[in-house]
C-alpha cells in the first residue's frame, strides 16, 4: 500500500511518499521526501531496516501516516491505514509467485457476493481521517510581556481552556472528533447531536473537549479552505456557524480593547483559570508554533506517568506516584491525591497541575487522564523550574 502526500500550508511546499511492501520474507516501510518538484530523498523506516512481520511494518506505516496527516499533509492514500495482513501484497507491480490476480474484486463486479451488501443506515466513525488536521500551538509568554498584547488593538484575548485538544469534523455525513495526532475519535452522543444541528454540509473546527466542546477556529466550511484568511475573519465565520451555542457546544470567550482585555486577565486569574491566550487578529493559520498565538499561564501543568499507587503517612490513602522520563530513565517527581479524582492505573498518562518544580512537583493536583498523547509527552523537559525555592 502507498500514500503520496503534499503539504502546502503555512508557507510549506513539501512532498512525502510512504509505501508498505513485501521484501524478502517480510515487509518494509519505505519513504521519499523533499520539496515539491525536486529530487526526493529516500530511506527505510527505522523499525523496518530489515524485513519485519506484517504487524510491525503496519504499525510503522500507520504511525508515520498519522504523523504526516497531523502535520497538514494531504493527498492520495491519506485516509488508508494498514489493517489485517492481506493474502497477497504487491511488490514491484507483481503478486507473489507470479500470481497476477487482483487483490480485490472490481467495485462494479456484480458477481462479487458483497456487491449487494446494504450500506449502514447511520454514519459510522471513519477508520482514518482525511482532512489534514494539525494543531497550531501556543507560545508561552511572561507577565511582563503580556501588557504589550493587552494594550495592542492588533491582538485579542481569549480564556485558556483546560481540556484535551479535539477538532470537530463533519465529513461524508459523519460527525466525529479528531485528536492531536490527527486520528478520528468518537464524540459524546449529545455533543455530536448538537453539532449535527449546524447549518453546513461539511466543516473542520479546532477546539477542546472540556465539559462538552469549546471551539476557537474553523479551517474548512462546505468545501472552502479558510486557513489562510485572517484569524479575525475565521473567528467571525465560526461564530456565525455555531451561533450562541449551548451548554455543550460553544465558541471560546474573547475580549478586545485594552480595558476589556485587562479586566478579563484579572477576572480569570481570580477565578483560578489556567491562563489567557492572545491571538494576532491578522494572522493566517500555521501548523506548529507560529508565534501569532500566545499564552500567559497562571499555573503550570505537565503530563506525567502513574508510577505506583501507594500509601504515604502524610497523604490521604488514595494517592499515586508520578514519574517523568529524563532521556535515560523514568524519574519520580512527586505524589498526588486521588481522592475525588478519576480512577487511574499504573502506566496511565495524567495531566497534573502544579505551582513549580525544584526536585519535586510543588502542590501537584490531578486534572484528568490523558488518552490523546503517548509516553513521549511525559518528559522532564516540560517542567518549569524555580531556583532557590524549597519544595
Amino acid at each position: 500500500m502507498r500514500a503520496h502526500l503534499r503539504c502546502e500550508v503555512g508557507g510549506r511546499s513539501a512532498e512525502y511518499i510512504l509505501e508498505l511492501k513485501r521484501e524478502g520474507g517480510g515487509y518494509v516501510v519505505s519513504y521519499q521526501y523533499g520539496k515539491i518538484g525536486s529530487t526526493l530523498r529516500s530511506g527505510l523506516n527505522k523499525n523496518t531496516k530489515v524485513p519485519q512481520s506484517w504487524a510491525v511494518a503496519a504499525k510503522a506505516y500507520n504511525g508515520t501516516l498519522t504523523e504526516k496527516v497531523g502535520e497538514g499533509y494531504v493527498g492520495e492514500g491519506q485516509g488508508s491505514f494498514a489493517g489485517d495482513e492481506p493474502e497477497s501484497v504487491l511488490s514491484n507491480g507483481a503478486g507473489e509467485d507470479g500470481d497476477d490476480d487482483e487483490l480485490m474484486p472490481d467495485e462494479d463486479d456484480e458477481s462479487d457476493p458483497d456487491f449487494y451488501e446494504q450500506e449502514p443506515e447511520e454514519p459510522q466513525l471513519p477508520t482514518a481521517f482525511a482532512g489534514g488536521y494539525a494543531c497550531e500551538l501556543l507560545t508561552e509568554i511572561g507577565e511582563a510581556e503580556a501588557m504589550r498584547y493587552i494594550k495592542s488593538d492588533e491582538w485579542l484575548a481569549q480564556v485558556k481552556e483546560d481540556g484535551d485538544r479535539c477538532g470537530i469534523c463533519k465529513q461524508n455525513g459523519a460527525i466525529f472528533g479528531v485528536n492531536r495526532k490527527g486520528q478520528p475519535v468518537a464524540l459524546r452522543p449529545e455533543v455530536a447531536a448538537e453539532y449535527a444541528k449546524l447549518d453546513a454540509k461539511t466543516f473542520l473546527l479546532d477546539g477542546e473537549a472540556v465539559q462538552g466542546s469549546v471551539v476557537w477556529d474553523i479551517f474548512q466550511l462546505d468545501g472552502a479552505d479558510l486557513r489562510q484568511r485572517p484569524y479575525s475573519e475565521r473567528l467571525d465565520a465560526l461564530r456565525r456557524l455555531v451561533g450562541p451555542g449551548s451548554g455543550l457546544v460553544r465558541v471560546v470567550r474573547s475580549w478586545e480593547g485594552a480595558a476589556e482585555k485587562s479586566k478579563a486577565v484579572l477576572d480569570l486569574h481570580a477565578a483560578g483559570a489556567e491562563g489567557v491566550v492572545f491571538k494576532l487578529k491578522a494572522a493566517p493559520w500555521k501548523p506548529g508554533r507560529s508565534h501569532s498565538h500566545l499564552k500567559l499561564k497562571f499555573w503550570e501543568s505537565a503530563t506525567c506517568r502513574v508510577a505506583t499507587k501507594t500509601v504515604r503517612k502524610h497523604m490521604p490513602h488514595n494517592s499515586c506516584a508520578l514519574e517523568l522520563f529524563d532521556g535515560k530513565r523514568w524519574v519520580l517527581v512527586g505524589h498526588t491525591s486521588l481522592n475525588g479524582k478519576p480512577s487511574v492505573k499504573v502506566g496511565d498518562l495524567v495531566e497534573i497541575k502544579y505551582l513549580y518544580f525544584v526536585t519535586q512537583l510543588y502542590q501537584p493536583e490531578l486534572l484528568r487522564v490523558r488518552t490523546d498523547v503517548d509516553e513521549g509527552a511525559a518528559t522532564m523537559a516540560q517542567l518549569k523550574h524555580r531556583a532557590n525555592q524549597a519544595a
